[in-house]
């Protein structure tokens, strides 16, 4: 239960400060998410000042994960990807046949989002807090087991949304 691991890693820091990812509750990600202790943090399109000239940035959720068989994929051309072997959540365009594409452009439209409506126009430093990976990292390609299938849970929209705001 994550409720009994923040009230752990509260004993150790003041504020545990936590994104949502794809297997959390939709209330999580309310217009008022659900807080799951008093002293623990849901950062999920909000902001958190740490000094006066830098603050994190919470955007939660994943999108869907579509797999190949083609190792190697650095095409962005990609939009066409209906094999989807994890759903993401909140970001589906179809709950029964979610595609790539349109899941990574709702990602894409709540990172625009949060940052135009909560980043300050000023000099501020901004580290970004996300659940769903960029697609360009290594860390986000899975290789499915039997089937030598690579599985993409990283974000084209990510990628681009820190190439624009680095």
């Amino acid at each position: 239960e994550i409720t009994t691991l923040i009230h752990e890693l509260e004993n150790i820091c003041d504020k545990v400060i936590y994104v949502p990812g794809n297997h959390d509750t939709s209330t999580m990600y309310d217009e008022v998410p659900v807080q799951l202790t008093e002293k623990s943090i849901n950062l999920h399109m909000k902001t958190f000042k740490l000094d006066d000239d830098l603050m994190l940035l919470g955007v939660g959720g994943s999108i869907s994960s579509p797999s190949t068989s083609e190792v190697n994929i650095h095409s962005y051309h990609i939009d066409n990807w209906d094999n989807i072997e994890w759903k993401g959540y909140p970001y589906m365009n179809d709950i029964s046949k979610p595609l790539f594409a349109p899941c990574d452009k709702l990602f894409g439209e709540a990172l625009t989002k949060a940052w135009d409506t909560l980043v300050p126009n000023d000099n501020s430093k901004v580290i970004l807090i996300t659940h769903n990976g960029p697609f360009s990292c290594d860390t986000t390609n899975a290789i499915s087991g039997s089937s030598s299938k690579v599985i993409y849970s990283g974000s084209l929209e990510l990628d681009e949304f820190i190439m624009n705001h680095n």
